[in-house]
């Protein structure tokens, strides 16, 4: 048996194998793969945006503006831009899709140790994103080109597999990261070919702009107006042959009886104190925050918020509402006030459609030019 191992029938394919993957992970760590990244990929948004970054000049941006895909999808960020423009200021998007409080304060701690001129962050807030739980997973890969500035209690916090060191080894390596993508590009190759052709005709700094979404039908079809009403829309959804992407939305929201549920005094005293750590570490540092708070569609009140969500709302801006450099633009009601239906301005029960995409863009806007981001 010794014999076997010692054999290079034994130990020259292993060898062979190891090289081959320190090779592979040098060759993803000196960004050699970024350029066959799908243009769709969590990977290849936050490469390209620091990337845009760099090509307008990082003496040249001036303020940041964070949140998820509602904020990522239902901000036309270019009219932000251009308004800033007029004092003399670069606006950067970076707001990404599924990002959450580890990433704002990862690219909020970048920004503040790498743009010469930061002044501040405007920060999309629909109310669910306040109940926040603590260190969600895999935030690392939707900031990745700024993964070095992750906040130290959400890597000490991550879970660590004890029975098994070599996972947690091959967790830290690029190639962990990176394999989704080589797996999809080993199986559609010819498409991603054509996907990264399009992609390298748009300069990076296209990524600063606004999206033009491409789901531009409501909800008016759905009735969501109710608890009750959301479960039976779930049932008979279910019995369709065919689903689309809002019908699929809707059975995993509203399916087997989905109920409410209900934050403890200890998650309220935490999410609160989560944010006003993060508010105040800038705030103390002289970066000006504005808050924009999200109209939601009406199931986020009667379903999809925790009971104790808008508690830690209130709490949370209370505590800074004397701050000098704290704003909160309150848009909340902007459909309701007048009287637009909630279904005819959502793609699906969280995103804009372009219509309420443009609305409330719109009403951001008029709020900025009466009392400018400063």
């Amino acid at each position: 048996m010794l014999q076997f191992f010692c054999h290079k029938k034994f130990w020259l394919p292993l060898l062979i194998f190891v090289l081959l993957l320190i090779t592979l992970e040098i060759f993803l760590r000196a960004g050699l793969y970024d350029k066959w990244l799908s243009p769709h990929s969590l990977l290849n948004n936050s490469i390209k945006r620091k990337a845009a970054i760099y090509e307008i000049g990082l003496d040249n941006i001036h303020w940041i503006t964070l949140g998820d895909s509602r904020t990522d999808r239902g901000l036309a960020h270019e009219l932000v831009q251009k308004e800033q423009a007029k004092k003399g200021l670069n606006h950067a998007r970076l707001t990404f899709p599924r990002s959450k409080l580890p990433a704002y304060q990862t690219l909020s701690n970048w920004s503040y140790e790498n743009l010469p001129n930061f002044q501040g962050i405007l920060l999309g807030m629909p109310q669910s994103n306040f109940a926040q739980p603590p260190n969600p997973f895999n935030q690392e890969i939707i900031v990745w080109a700024f993964k070095d500035y992750l906040p130290s209690d959400y890597i000490n916090q991550q879970p660590v597999n004890n029975w098994t060191p070599f996972v947690n080894l091959y967790n830290k390596t690029y190639i962990s990261d990176y394999l989704h993508d080589i797996k999809d590009l080993a199986r559609r190759l010819s498409t991603r070919l054509q996907e990264i052709n399009q992609r390298q005709a748009n300069p990076n700094r296209l990524f600063f702009a606004g999206i033009k979404d491409k789901h531009k039908s409501n909800i008016c079809a759905y009735n969501l107006d109710k608890l009750k009403s959301c479960h039976l829309t779930a049932q008979n959804l279910s019995k369709k042959s065919q689903l689309n992407r809002q019908d699929r939305q809707i059975i995993r929201f509203c399916g087997n009886d989905a109920q409410k549920q209900q934050l403890d005094e200890k998650q309220i005293s935490t999410y609160t104190e989560q944010w006003l750590r993060f508010f105040r570490q800038y705030l103390d540092k002289g970066i000006s925050i504005t808050i924009i708070l999200f109209p939601q569609h009406p199931i986020f009140d009667y379903l999809l918020n925790p009971d104790g969500t808008q508690e830690v709302q209130r709490r949370t801006l209370n505590s800074l509402a004397n701050q000098a450099d704290f704003r909160v633009i309150d848009l909340r009601h902007i459909f309701s006030e007048k009287k637009i239906p909630p279904c005819s301005v959502f793609s699906d029960v969280t995103h804009f459609n372009p219509t309420g995409r443009q609305y409330f863009s719109n009403a951001l806007i008029r709020e900025i030019k009466k009392e400018p981001l400063k």
